[in-house]
């Protein structure tokens, strides 16, 4: 599912937990449960501050920016 809102400029994708760019960097173990940003600008993939190859996550990159934070709320059993 994909949301446009033109007065903002922004695109929200919405994708389950283990599809997509979200889902490959978790299966990669460079995002874990808690907060996470992504960001591609002038070519460059970063996560969580840390420079990441952007050729291997191409196909799910979409447009030449992007910024991804991830808040997920951690529940003690």
């Amino acid at each position: 599912m994909i949301s446009h809102d033109s007065t903002q400029g922004q695109i929200q994708v919405v994708e389950g937990p283990d599809q997509g760019l979200i889902g490959a960097l978790r299966a990669d173990g460079l995002i874990k449960a808690g907060d996470n940003t992504i960001e591609f600008k002038n070519g460059i993939l970063t996560v969580n501050g840390s420079t990441i190859v952007a050729e291997k996550y191409k196909a799910f990159i979409k447009g030449s920016e992007m910024s991804i934070k991830i808040s997920e709320k951690q529940t003690s059993k």
